[in-house]
């Protein structure tokens, strides 16, 4: 495989409101020969001890990420889940219509650490409150 992702930099607010908007700047390189040439999102999660929210994806099209530096910004919308504080958590998923009905599964290793045993890499915590 000729694409090697990796996530320089990731920022976001620390503070967001459920089913509200999240936007974010981020730093990427593919230390790769080539792009990727089959369609993974990359998708976002939330999770704290009581929920895991479903996979959100972002509007990225990665088979455009040649080799290379590259900024990648962008809005997701955060899902309608409990207030309270998250961990959240990026990967590159299989894409939804593949499987109808089943949540996107990560797919693509990144190259940087922290992954978890289900494939997603964290990014840090965020407060989910409605009045911020």
């Amino acid at each position: 495989m000729g694409y090697r992702y990796v996530l320089r930099t990731f920022s976001y607010p620390r503070v967001a409101a459920p089913r509200g908007e999240l936007s974010f700047t981020s730093w990427w390189v593919n230390k790769g020969s080539s792009p990727i040439y089959r369609e993974y999102p990359v998708a976002f999660r939330f999770r704290n001890s009581e929920t895991t929210s479903r996979a959100v994806l972002a509007n990225a099209d990665i088979r455009e990420w040649r080799p290379g530096d590259f900024l990648y910004d962008d809005t997701i919308h955060v899902p309608h889940i409990p207030e309270g504080e998250y961990l959240l958590e990026i990967a590159l998923v299989t894409h939804p219509l593949w499987e109808e009905g089943v949540d996107p599964r990560p797919a693509i290793k990144l190259a940087i650490e922290g992954r978890t045993d289900e494939g997603w890499y964290p990014l840090g915590t965020i407060q989910l409150r409605n009045a911020y």
